[in-house]
């Protein structure tokens, strides 16, 4: 990201634990810079468990000292950064669903009955589970989620994969197209499930594109592990997904899902959310990427305006790589002594001037 002095940014990093990291960092001049109507904000796109072959132990090393209480504002997936940039969300799904966008306007394309006819309509592969993998064994996340579905299959699982870990990968996109006038349906839409399991394991708020545009998007239901199930629930729509945690065994799930796959009523359920009407004065954004432009530009207009109130966060790195559900995500990393040493850091107990700011100035 580039440096807006003007508009009172330093720098945005992206994410110390990349191999980039010395490319985009700050110069050491504008570190110990003391100017108060400029802001450094810390950006992550990667789950920690993604940081591998060292990179997260070389990204930490770097943050020790002076760096690691640079920054003043996050920018991440994890809906706790200052300015969150989700992979997905379920406002614009909702949208994406049963409206057309154009020159600023959603008109309704479907009925809401209209449109839960099509999703079922398509359902038409004898295999009803769809799995599209390329990281078979990368990360400790990715390893667990093959030996779990390798168990499914025994267990009767009627799935087709695609993807280098299946030697079946898939050359044109297969994402639907949401048209103006109709649903150009993609590849997998003849399918009722999508594994969307994740590389890592309770990452806070890791909830990536194979849930968004790889599950919901197509019309199917996702099947969720490696996102920490609280986090699933408050950022997905209601009763949309099933978690693995859920079920004691591999079988108990593939016995689950056979039970759906032959009653239409029960399936149905995990669809109801497409039924309800979307909040059309929340903002809409195409990409992840716009999400966190446009976020930076309202925060740190409000703080200009504000007078460039100070915001201080102690260490990027506790609250990244620390501040964690459990042990589970950053399980196979080593990570200094200096960075478990201290008080966890979150975004609400970093110090904010704006918080003392009388009301009536906000």
């Amino acid at each position: 990201m580039k440096i807006f002095r003007n508009f009172g940014i330093v720098a945005s990093v992206n994410g110390l634990s990349t191999k980039e990291w010395r490319t985009k960092r700050v110069a050491k001049s504008e570190k110990k810079s003391s100017n108060v109507d400029t802001y450094r904000i810390y950006q992550e796109d990667l789950e920690p468990e993604s940081d591998v072959d060292g990179v997260a132990d070389e990204g930490v090393e770097l943050m020790a000292g002076g760096w690691d209480g640079a920054f003043n504002l996050t920018t991440s997936y994890r809906m706790d950064s200052d300015i969150p940039r989700p992979f997905g969300d379920f406002e614009s799904e909702l949208k994406y669903a049963r409206y057309k966008y154009k020159n600023g306007n959603w008109t309704q394309r479907q009925t809401p009955e209209e449109h839960l006819k099509d999703v079922m309509a398509q359902k038409t592969s004898a295999n009803n589970v769809a799995w599209m993998v390329s990281n078979c064994d990368q990360t400790g996340g990715a390893d667990q989620r093959f030996e779990y579905v390798t168990r499914m299959i025994s267990e009767g699982l009627k799935m087709d994969g695609y993807g280098h870990c299946f030697d079946n990968v898939v050359g044109d996109r297969p994402w639907t197209i949401y048209q103006s006038n109709g649903v150009q349906w993609g590849q997998f839409a003849k399918y009722k499930f999508y594994l969307a399991l994740e590389n890592s394991v309770h990452c806070t708020d890791y909830m990536s594109e194979k849930f968004w545009r790889n599950s919901l998007r197509q019309g199917l239901v996702p099947i969720v592990s490696g996102t920490h199930k609280a986090d699933v629930t408050k950022m997905a729509p209601p009763n949309s997904f099933i978690h693995v945690e859920d079920f004691a065994t591999p079988k108990e799930l593939v016995n689950y899902l056979d039970y759906l796959d032959k009653n239409d009523t029960a399936y149905e359920e995990y669809h109801k959310w497409r039924l309800l009407e979307p909040d059309f004065e929340k903002p809409f954004y195409m990409q992840p990427e716009e999400t966190m432009i446009c976020g930076i530009c309202k925060e740190v207009t409000k703080r200009k305006n504000l007078g460039f109130p100070k915001r201080i966060i102690k260490s990027v790195a506790n609250w990244w790589w620390v501040n964690q559900h459990d042990d589970q995500c950053i399980a196979g990393q080593t990570l200094p002594s200096w960075i478990h040493e201290m008080p966890i850091v979150s975004m609400e107990n970093s110090f904010d001037e704006l918080k003392h700011l009388p009301m009536q100035t906000l």
